[in-house]
């Protein structure tokens, strides 16, 4: 019989590995260069390209 690791989550990494897509540019980053994420890319005024 197996039973789960209870130190499983101390080895877990909580990189984000998600592609995301600039709907301006079609690409990884948008047109100011950085790269697209959807914590950078909001309407706040924080980045000029998001409209």
């Amino acid at each position: 019989m197996t039973v789960p690791d209870p130190d499983e989550f101390k080895f877990y990494d909580r990189y984000d590995a998600t592609h995301y897509w600039c709907t301006c540019t079609q690409r990884a980053l948008g047109p100011d260069g950085q790269p697209v994420h959807p914590g950078s890319c909001r309407h706040d005024g924080q980045r000029g390209c998001c409209e």
